[in-house]
Parts: C-alpha cells; sequence; structure tokens
C-alpha cells in the first residue's frame, strides 16, 4: 500500500503539524517597496561614486583609490543581488523551476564575488611592482576623491537604514529589516572603514607630517610617504578578499547542496526515530536551496499501514521545528517494500533502525485507524519534484483531514 503522501505547508490550513514550505507569515508588500526603493537609491548612491573613484583614481594615478573602486564594485553587485532576490522571492514556482527562482540570489553572489576577486587580483599585481619602481601620486586629488567617499558611505547608510522607527517614531524597527538591507549596510560599515583608511593615506602623501626620505622616480624624486598608495592597496585589497570568502564558501557550499551546519542531523534523525510505530529511517538529506530555504527528503519504515498518518503528522512537526521549510517523507511498511524499491537511491549516512531483538521494543500507541492507508511521498531518489499523479490504493487519502488536524496530504504518487 504505497499512497504518497507529499508534506507541505504552503501556510493554507495544515494545523501545527503542517508540512513543507512554511510561509505562514507573509511580508507586506509596502515592506518588500521599502526595501527596494532603500536598495535602488544604494545603487544610484554607489554606482556614481564608483564612477567617480574610477575617474579620480586614474587621474591621481593611485591604486589605493581604484582599490576602493573595486570594493565599492563589490557593494554594487551585492546591492544588485540583493534586489533580485527580492524580486524574485515573490514570483511563483514554474513547472520548468519547481523550486522557483530562489537559486538566482546565490548564483548572482557568485558571480559578483568572482568579478571582485578578478579586478583585485589585477590591483594587487599593480601594486606590489610599486615598492620597486614608485610612481608618483597626486595626493591632493586621492584626497579629495577618498572624502567623498567617506561622504557617500555616510550618505548610503543613512539611506540603508532610514525609515527605523525609534521611541515611537515613524517606520520600523531593526528587526523588520530583510536580511538583503542588512547585509547591505555591513557592507557599507565596511566602506566607511575602507575610505578613512585611503584618506590618511592621501593626506600623509600629500602633507608629508614628517621627513622620511625621499625615492628617485622617472619624473624626480619623491617623499617615501608615496609607499602609502601601494600599502594601502596591498591592506585593503587583502582584507576585500577576506571579507567576501565567506560569501564564496557559502554560495559554493549551497550550489553543492551542501547540509545547512545549523541542524544536526543525527540529533534529528533520533527524534524521528523516536516517533511511535517508526522501526527506521533511511535515505535521509537535507540540503539548503537558495539563500534560506532549508529541504529533507527522508524515508520513514513503519509497522504497520494504520499508522503512516500519524507518523507523518509527527515527522512534519520536528522537522519544522528545526526550521526546515520543505519536506518530503516516503512512508514505508516493514516487510512489504519491494526489495528493489529504493535501487536508485543513495544510502544516505545517516540510516538508522531499531534493534527489535528484544521484544520489539515499541508499544502501541493506541492510535486508531484513520481510514487512510499510504500518505508517503514516494520523492524521485535524485531529488527532483515532477509532476505527481494520483493513485488510487482503496481508501487511501489523496487530500486533506486526518483525524481533524488538516494536514493536507497532497497525496501524490511518480
Amino acid at each position: 500500500m504505497d499512497g504518497h503522501s507529499h508534506g507541505h505547508d504552503h501556510g493554507h490550513g495544515h494545523g501545527d503539524e503542517g508540512h513543507g514550505h512554511s510561509h505562514s507569515v507573509e511580508t507586506p508588500k509596502s515592506d518588500y517597496l521599502d526595501d527596494e526603493q532603500r536598495l535602488q537609491r544604494a545603487v544610484f548612491w554607489a554606482l556614481s561614486f564608483m564612477l567617480v573613484e574610477i575617474i579620480g583614481g586614474l587621474m591621481a594615478n593611485s591604486l589605493a583609490v581604484l582599490t576602493d573602486a573595486a570594493h565599492m564594485l563589490s557593494d554594487v553587485g551585492g546591492f544588485i543581488v540583493s534586489l533580485v532576490a527580492l524580486q524574485l522571492s515573490r514570483m511563483e514556482a514554474t513547472k520548468e523551476y519547481t523550486f522557483g527562482y530562489k537559486q538566482a540570489e546565490v548564483l548572482g553572489a557568485l558571480l559578483s564575488v568572482a568579478l571582485v576577486w578578478a579586478l583585485t587580483a589585477v590591483l594587487l599585481s599593480e601594486a606590489v611592482p610599486r615598492f620597486f619602481r614608485p610612481e608618483p601620486v597626486n595626493g591632493k586629488l586621492m584626497f579629495v576623491v577618498a572624502t567623498i567617499g567617506l561622504v557617500v558611505n555616510l550618505v548610503l547608510m543613512q539611506v540603508l537604514g532610514h525609515g527605523h522607527s525609534h521611541d515611537g517614531g515613524h517606520g520600523h524597527s531593526h528587526d523588520d529589516d530583510s536580511v538583503a538591507v542588512q547585509a547591505a549596510l555591513a557592507h557599507v560599515i565596511g566602506d566607511i572603514v575602507q575610505s578613512l583608511g585611503v584618506c590618511v593615506a592621501a593626506l600623509c602623501i600629500w602633507l608629508e607630517p614628517f621627513d622620511i626620505g625621499s625615492t628617485p622616480t622617472a619624473d624626480g624624486e619623491v617623499s617615501n610617504w608615496i609607499y602609502a598608495d601601494p600599502m594601502c592597496t596591498c591592506m585593503f585589497g587583502v582584507i576585500v578578499l577576506f571579507t567576501t570568502r565567506s560569501t564564496m564558501v557559502r554560495t559554493v557550499e549551497t550550489l553543492m547542496g551542501k547540509a545547512p551546519t545549523s541542524i544536526d542531523q543525527d540529533k534529528m534523525s533520533d527524534e524521528l526515530l523516536r516517533i511511535e510505530n517508526v522501526e527506521s529511517i533511511h535515505d535521509l538529506h537535507v540540503w539548503k536551496f537558495g539563500s534560506s530555504q532549508v529541504c529533507c527528503t527522508a524515508h520513514l519504515v513503519v509497522d504497520s499501514p494504520e499508522h503512516q498518518g500519524r507518523a507523518l503528522r509527527e515527522a512534519i512537526a520536528i522537522v519544522k521545528r528545526k526550521g526546515i521549510g520543505h519536506s518530503t517523507f516516503q512512508m514505508e511498511v516493514l516487510g512489504e517494500m519491494a526489495a528493489d524499491r529504493c535501487g536508485g537511491c543513495d544510502d544516505s549516512p545517516l540510516d538508522h533502525g531499531h534493534d527489535h531483538a528484544e521484544g520489539g521494543g515499541h508499544k502501541s500507541h493506541g492510535h486508531e485507524s484513520h481510514g487512510h492507508e499510504s500518505h508517503g511521498h514516494e520523492s524521485h531518489c535524485d531529488g527532483s519534484h515532477g509532476s505527481h499523479g494520483h493513485e488510487g490504493h482503496g481508501h487511501e487519502s489523496h487530500g486533506h483531514g486526518h483525524d481533524g488536524a488538516h494536514d493536507n496530504g497532497h497525496s501524490h504518487s511518480h
């Protein structure tokens, strides 16, 4: 009896034990628009100043300013990725993209960081030779551009932080900000620190606060303060690489389907095994999709068909408490599954079962049969979720209402 119940909590009346995508709390449209407007303004300011920095850096012959421009490019890319993420988060899934378009945010972040790394590598390769063959730098122009950059970053911080309520003021609290806006604000704070560093280096080159010797160049002797420019470039270039490294690692891990570190799979597996009438669990997989959605699939083996519905609801409740927004369980009956049923499935490192050597180890729940036999979901072993055709297996559940809890079982068979 292999009816297939597919557990998705789409926020439409599944009771406390809903399953799948937990979207019960939706962000008001006005908040989306507010976040988008703030990010759009941030893109405008950051992109405008990035162009100013590129022109000013070339005119001043300052690699430090150009490095700051490269860092600003990472911010522009981050802002654009955040904007796209906000827009895609509201798009419905399609038959071609059954999970929606959340993964586009991850791809955008990967491309953005890769571009910044390439530009930073070019600037570092230009900076190192300047320690051996220094070139004159217009310290005054460098300082002016860096100061403008500091002001623009302060404006960006105000734009991204605009609208917060403070003791009864209008707007919203910091907790109401989207993750995208919070990440953008963190980028800007890092830029402010870098702009301050470039300002200090520019002042040293421009004013030469005290004599530290001079170095001959093709245009004559220049103060050794000139080395502040390549030093600043190298220092902040390394900082850019390190500050964006975590983003690169996270995006690669997400694209590779790594399980989130926030979920203890051993503990979750043990909790699933403690469900009454569950004999074993196998083929458990947990992965992250997009920047925030966590998915899982698993096969649960129960002792008899009438216990599948109850076990499914309890399993759904467990993974939902773990923050898993999309769960799919295939319910199997002990001794009734064909030997080749999961022949194409990869073994999970967390396959577990109960040892029944001493009298079985499971006492009866006292639960009645709910008149539904199979409530499992036979997920594709490769993780795909194709279209599902409904199969009738006697009086199987193909809809709703197990014990009045409104599970919305979505019984499917592949």
